[in-house]
């Protein structure tokens, strides 16, 4: 969802979400691109749509993959990409500069990663949100971490578990973060937990319309910021 101020601006959304399904491997990635970034909408879309690619084509190997691996995989393909970016835009390296997220899942195990100031967690068969990771942002409240710092991927946090069937999963960009978490006591808004039960009896196809009109109508309320949002789970009823 664009936000209101970009809107204002006549600016494109910066935010980018891509997913995948193959056989028993499943994935799905997040990535804002930073407001002051010339090309932040490029960025963000470039980061996604490769580190999706990246993901399908280890497929369940990733989920094996040591924590280290995974960051120097990411590390390095992302880099090379953006600076092919680079010499083709004749920008520096931060007129691309994102945030990523991500998740993938070979059914029984999943792997999460977060680089800046998204968030990923999930809902359980009790219904109570749980976070995975949370946000990290730089010395102020208004900065983060992106793809293209020079020390980026060490700000990249990666958890894994056991992939629970009855869980809905959700990635969250910082917009869509002020919009369904409580900073100061800690807690997820009620419409996440919504969105998460129609998503785990109905599917996707059927909830998307419903989610999209509810983030244009309550979001600007919240945020002038870009929102992105993914729900993530392997079957409904």
């Amino acid at each position: 969802m664009t936000g209101t101020a970009h809107l204002n601006e006549k600016i494109d959304c910066q935010d980018a979400v891509a997913n995948r399904a193959n056989g028993n491997f499943a994935c799905m990635v997040g990535a804002d691109g930073a407001g002051h970034a010339r090309y932040g909408k490029e960025g963000a879309e470039l980061v996604a749509n490769e580190t999706l690619t990246l993901m399908t084509r280890f497929g369940t190997s990733f989920v094996d993959m040591q924590p280290a691996d995974i960051t120097a995989l990411l590390r390095n393909n992302l880099l090379e990409k953006l600076n092919t970016e680079v010499q083709r835009l004749q920008c520096p390296l931060s007129d691309l500069a994102s945030t990523l997220l991500f998740m993938a899942t070979d059914g029984q195990r999943f792997v999460a990663g977060n680089l800046g100031d998204g968030m990923l967690g999930y809902t359980d068969r009790n219904d109570e949100a749980i976070m995975l990771i949370g946000q990290e942002r730089g010395m102020y409240a208004n900065m983060s971490w992106f793809v293209t710092s020079s020390d980026g991927f060490d700000h990249l946090r990666i958890t894994k578990g056991s992939f629970d069937p009855e869980a809905v999963y959700f990635l969250m960009t910082d917009g869509t973060v002020d919009c369904l978490y409580n900073q100061h006591k800690g807690t997820f808004a009620p419409m996440l937990k919504t969105f998460c039960n129609w998503m785990r009896r109905f599917g996707y196809e059927q909830i998307h319309p419903y989610v999209n009109t509810a983030m244009h109508k309550y979001f600007p309320l919240n945020t002038t910021d870009d929102c992105a949002l993914g729900l993530f789970t392997t079957r409904h009823k």
